[in-house]
């Protein structure tokens, strides 16, 4: 049996002859397109290997130093760390450098600190010797050659207050303040005070009275400088004599003389002293080294008491009264006299017997203080 013929029409076999095109076209493209591919393949490889060797250039380097080369392997990592590692080392070499200076500015500091405290002490010890030497001069020479010496070097002067209030400040009771207070509060306001060896005129400077203040050196405005013996006032001009501390030198006798001349009838003497004064190195020499403590106490008690007794006889012959005696401060002793009404001829007497200079200690002792 004959197959029957297939007869394909002409748009058939254009159409196959399309598809023939393109294939064939297809794969000329397809082939443009590996290579294409490939190229870009290549020029992938091509900027690789470039950067490849950029990075081989930056990891090796040749470094040349001092003519000598060398060949460094620089790793951009290893690099930052490097970095960092050095500003940590600087970092913390500039902050021990500000903990050394800092070091040393405290040493130093400490040390001028302990150089001034240094000094310090021996002005201190300068100045303590010295108060002691002015201290021995002024009691136990007549009052013209503490005058002269005052004269000539007003700055001892200054020394001895300084180590005079300083000794006094390490009392229990300041004498002068518990003289301002009993003048201050007992006494009229229309009395006139004398303040015979004043220091730096406590009591003219804290009571409502007019005071005359007289002192060998002028330590503020209320400061009249003359010697205790002779004072530039009236003939019986003052109701209150005051002599706290200051009956020094070996004519003390004067003082109380002019104290006398100075006050009116009647007029009230204060006399303040240290204790020791009174009794001296004397109980230590009656007492002997062997003695006790309680025994070395009594003697220089009974010393005391006999100094006392002395000291208020010179002070009858000079024409005072005792009105009041109180020891019951541990470290002075507070009098009160009025002057006493006498004849002239006896009045001649005491001055005839008591204005001579004495060049020795009588009564009253040198008050010395301990060396520290």
């Amino acid at each position: 049996m004959e197959q029957p013929t297939i007869h394909r029409s002409k748009k058939t076999k254009k159409s196959s002859n399309q598809q023939q095109e393109h294939r064939r076209r297809s794969g000329h493209d397809g082939g443009q397109d590996v290579a294409g591919a490939s190229s870009r393949e290549g020029s992938s490889e091509s900027r690789r290997g470039k950067k490849a060797g950029r990075d081989t250039c930056g990891l090796l380097k040749e470094k040349r130093i001092s003519g000598v080369k060398r060949q460094r392997v620089k790793c951009v990592g290893a690099s930052a760390s490097e970095t960092s590692s050095r500003k940590r080392k600087k970092q913390n070499q500039r902050t021990a450098d500000a903990s050394q200076n800092k070091l040393g500015k405290s040493t130093s500091g400490k040390k001028r600190r302990k150089d001034l405290s240094l000094q310090a002490q021996f002005k201190l010890k300068l100045e303590s010797g010295q108060f002691r030497w002015l201290n021995e001069e002024l009691y136990s020479t007549p009052s013209e050659r503490a005058v002269n010496l005052f004269r000539e070097s007003p700055e001892l002067y200054n020394v001895y207050h300084r180590g005079f209030e300083t000794q006094v400040g390490k009392w229990p009771v300041n004498p002068v303040e518990k003289i301002a207070s009993l003048i201050r509060k007992q006494m009229p306001h229309k009395w006139v005070v004398g303040d015979f060896g004043c220091g730096n005129a406590l009591i003219a400077r804290t009571v409502p009275q007019k005071c005359h203040s007289f002192d060998l050196c002028e330590t503020n405005e209320f400061v009249t400088v003359a010697n205790s013996a002779d004072v530039p006032l009236d003939n019986s001009c003052l109701d209150v004599a005051v002599f706290c501390l200051s009956l020094m030198g070996t004519d003390f006798e004067r003082f109380l003389l002019e104290a006398r001349r100075t006050l009116k009838p009647d007029g009230l003497l204060i006399v303040a002293e240290v204790k020791s004064r009174f009794s001296g190195a004397d109980a230590d020499a009656l007492s002997g080294p062997e003695a006790g403590r309680d025994e070395r106490s009594v003697v220089k008690e009974r010393a005391m008491q006999s100094g006392i007794a002395s000291f208020k006889k010179i002070l009858d012959q000079l024409g005072f009264k005792l009105l009041n005696e109180d020891c019951s401060n541990k470290m002075f002793v507070m009098f009160q006299f009025s002057k006493s009404q006498v004849s002239e001829k006896r009045e001649a007497k005491l001055y005839a017997k008591f204005s001579k200079v004495k060049k020795v200690e009588t009564i009253l002792k040198s008050c010395k203080y301990k060396k520290r």
